[in-house]
């Protein structure tokens, strides 16, 4: 009986120390990404700051990093995709109350998020990606080689 005790002891012990562990893992992963989604939203921010363009972007999804550590010094990449809103940029407030313009531009954008420096995110490049790519068409190229062998060809021949 007293084998038993100690036995369920044992278990009930080594139950509450997974628990404890589990929930630390599960408070750091949810600290981590909301880091993550902070970094991501001033990326965004300087974007929008620094772009020229007539009208503002919002978040249209962010791509999570495995490896995100908020409290990293190290420069941590973001990759995160924006698309254009009705709002102006000269209209200071939140964005997340525009609306994403019908038809509006989408762009794929990475950075660099470094947490001890002013301001933490540096380096935010983003790209169109709601162009059609061009087709290249190399007709012209091979009408032309045709072109000067037909007119190399009687000296060739003759």
């Amino acid at each position: 009986m007293e084998t038993c005790l100690r036995l369920l002891l044992l278990l009930g012990v080594a139950t509450a120390v997974a628990t404890a562990q589990a929930q630390a893992q599960a408070q750091t992963q949810s600290q981590s990404q909301a880091g993550y989604e902070d970094a991501v939203t001033t990326a965004v921010d300087i974007f929008n700051q620094e772009s020229g363009l007539p009208q503002a972007y919002r978040l249209l999804e962010a791509e999570p990093q495995s490896e995100w550590n908020p409290s990293s010094q190290a420069a941590q990449p973001l990759k995160f995709s924006v698309k254009e809103t009705v709002c102006p940029i000269a209209q200071k407030g939140n964005l997340k109350q525009c609306d994403f313009k019908e038809n509006g531009l989408v762009k794929d954008c990475s950075g660099l998020f470094t947490a001890g420096k002013k301001p933490p995110v540096t380096a935010v490049k983003c790209e169109d990606t709601s162009q059609e790519p061009e087709l290249v068409t190399r007709r012209k190229f091979w009408k032309k080689v045709l072109n000067g062998a037909l007119k190399i060809a009687p000296f060739l021949l003759g």
